[in-house]
C-alpha cells in the first residue's frame, strides 16, 4: 500500500478593443483600424501597433501574445525575438522576469537543452539584480530536475538558496532539493531538508505540500507513526474538500497499525453527506476493503451493496460488482 489552433493569432481579442475605440487610444494618431487595411494578418497588426506605440500600456501583452503565436506557427526565433525585446528594453522591465524564464522554456520546449542552459547562466553573469540570479538558479534547478539530471538539478537549488534574496525563492529552492533527494530514494536527505523549511518556513502558502511529502517519506521510512502526525498537522491548513483528502491519507496509514481506528476514519469521511461524492465512495471502498482483509464479510458487503445503490462513478461500481460476487462465490 502506498498513501500517496487554429489560424486566428490570440492577439485580436485587444486588437478588436483598440479598432473599436481608435480616438479614445490613439488621440492625434492615425489608429489601428485605419492602418489594419494595409496588414495581411492580425500579427502584423499588432506588430505595427507595437512599433508605433512601444510605450502603450498593450504593448507588453501584445508581445507576450505574439511570442505564443510564432511558437504556434515554429517560428521559434520570431518567438525569441518578442521575448528579448521584453528583457532588454527597460520600459518593460517589469516584464523582464518572465521573459527570462520563457526564452529557457522555448529553447528547452525544442530539444535545445544546452542553449536554454546557457542562456539563462549567461543572463545570470550579466546580472546585477539577486533576485533575478535566484530566480534564474532556481528554473535551472527545475529544469535539471525534469531532465532527471539530479545532481545537477540540487546544486543549482543549493545556488539559488545561497543568494538568499527572497523568502518565497529560498522555500521554492528547498523544496527543489527535498523533492529532488526523494525521488533519488535519499529518505534521509529529504526528509532533513523537508524538517529544515517546516521550521524556517512555517507560514509559506505552500507549506501544507511539504507536511504530506514529508508525510509520505516518513511512511517509505518504516515511521508510520511519525507519518501519521506529520499528515495529522496538515489538517490544518487544507481547505473542506483537501481535507478529506487527506483524512483518506491518514486513514490508509492507519490501516498499517490500527485497523479500527481506520475503519472509524472512513466511517466518518462516508457518513459526512457534505462531503464530495467521489470522498464518500473512496471511503466506503475502503471500508469495505478492509473489513474483507479482517474477515468481516457481512460489512465488506454491506459497504459494497451501498456503492452499487448511491450514484457512484462507474468504475468503483465495476469494482463493487466484482467484489460481491467473488465473495458470493467464496473466493476470499
Amino acid at each position: 500500500m502506498r498513501p500517496c489552433g487554429g489560424s486566428r493569432v490570440t492577439v485580436a481579442p485587444s486588437l478588436r478593443i483598440e479598432q473599436a475605440a481608435p480616438a479614445r487610444m490613439m488621440t492625434g494618431r492615425s489608429s489601428v483600424l485605419a492602418a489594419s487595411s494595409r496588414y495581411f494578418s492580425e500579427a502584423e497588426i499588432a506588430e505595427n501597433f507595437i512599433v508605433k506605440y512601444p510605450r502603450s500600456r498593450r504593448t507588453p501583452k501584445l508581445l507576450f501574445d505574439l511570442a505564443r503565436y510564432y511558437k504556434t506557427k515554429r517560428k521559434i526565433e520570431d518567438a525569441i525575438e518578442k521575448y528579448r525585446i521584453l528583457l532588454n528594453n527597460p520600459i518593460y522591465a517589469a516584464y523582464a522576469d518572465s521573459a527570462v524564464i520563457l526564452i529557457a522554456d522555448t529553447y528547452a520546449a525544442q530539444g535545445n537543452r544546452d542553449k536554454s542552459s546557457v542562456f539563462l547562466i549567461q543572463t545570470a553573469e550579466e546580472s546585477t539584480e539577486p533576485e533575478r540570479i535566484q530566480k534564474i538558479y532556481l528554473k535551472l534547478g527545475t529544469l535539471n530536475e525534469s531532465w532527471e539530471l539530479y545532481d545537477k538539478a540540487i546544486g543549482w537549488y543549493d545556488r539559488s538558496l545561497t543568494i538568499d534574496s527572497s523568502p518565497d525563492l529560498s522555500f521554492k529552492a528547498l523544496w527543489g532539493i527535498g523533492r529532488t533527494f526523494k525521488t533519488m530514494n535519499r529518505w534521509f536527505e529529504a526528509s532533513k531538508t523537508l524538517e529544515r523549511i517546516l521550521t524556517e518556513y512555517p507560514d509559506h502558502p505552500d507549506v501544507i505540500e511539504i507536511y504530506l511529502t514529508l508525510a509520505d517519506i516518513y511512511f517509505l521510512q518504516g515511521r508510520i507513526k511519525d507519518s501519521i502526525d506529520i499528515a495529522e498537522k496538515s489538517i490544518g491548513f487544507a481547505g473542506e474538500n483537501r481535507k478529506n483528502e487527506i483524512l483518506l491519507f491518514v486513514a490508509e496509514l492507519y490501516e498499517e497499525i490500527d485497523e479500527d481506528h481506520a475503519l472509524r476514519l472512513y466511517s466518518l469521511i462516508y457518513n459526512d453527506t457534505g462531503n464530495l461524492p467521489e470522498h464518500r465512495t473512496k471511503a466506503l471502498m475502503q471500508f469495505g476493503d478492509l473489513s474483507l482483509r479482517k474477515g468481516d464479510r457481512r460489512a465488506a458487503l454491506n459497504a459494497y451493496a451501498k456503492i452499487l445503490s448511491e450514484d457512484a462513478d462507474s468504475i468503483s461500481v465495476s469494482k463493487a460488482k466484482r467484489r460481491i460476487t467473488d465473495i458470493n462465490e467464496n473466493k476470499f
